[in-house]
Formats: structure tokens, C-alpha cells, sequence
């Protein structure tokens, strides 16, 4: 196995540009399913999300009412998240909830 910056590239263009699951990157690119799980972490670690870059690429050559719905969903699951947790809040009065909520 040749562990060479090109190889690292091709796995992760095979992998977001590709749309390819990652054990088919690794298989097309001649590495190893761990190498590949190894080099996707580490690039992960230097700030390198290829699963963010992944979605975003998907997101960019989808229909409008793809992305609209995508990023609705995506609004939607993080107010539902923020509210769940102010409401399970005990410590807070009503005012102080209203006041997380508008803000």
C-alpha cells in the first residue's frame, strides 16, 4: 500500500466528490478499509470534516426545493433541540424561558 498524499486525496475526492461509501473509496483507491477510517479521522482531527463537505456538495447540486427542505429540516431539528432543553430546564422561571426563546 502506498501511503502517499495523492492516494489520501483520491480516497477523500472518491469519498465527498464521489459520493462513494468509504469501504468503495478504500477499494478504488488500493488502501485498506482501516487506512482509509484512519486518514478520514485524521483529517478530521486538522479540521478536515469530510462528511460536512460531503452534504454541503450533495446540497449544492440538488433541486432548490431540496436545499429549502434540507435546510429547513436542519433549522427545524436545532429548535427543537433548544427547546427540549429549556424546558427541562427547572431552574429557570417563565420569564427567563421566554427571554431564552425570543433571543
Amino acid at each position: 500500500m502506498v501511503d502517499s498524499k495523492a492516494t489520501r486525496e483520491g480516497l477523500r475526492r472518491a469519498y465527498v466528490f464521489g459520493n462513494l461509501s468509504l469501504e468503495l473509496a478504500a477499494i478504488q483507491c488500493g488502501v485498506s478499509v482501516h487506512s482509509a477510517r484512519r486518514w478520514k479521522k485524521e483529517a478530521l482531527n486538522s479540521g478536515d470534516d469530510w462528511e460536512v463537505i460531503r452534504r454541503a456538495h450533495l446540497l449544492a447540486n440538488g433541486a432548490p426545493e431540496d436545499i429549502a427542505r434540507a435546510i429547513l429540516t436542519s433549522l427545524m431539528a436545532q429548535f427543537q433541540e433548544t427547546l427540549e432543553k429549556v424546558n427541562l430546564a427547572d431552574t429557570l422561571s417563565a420569564p427567563e424561558r421566554v427571554e431564552l426563546l425570543h433571543a
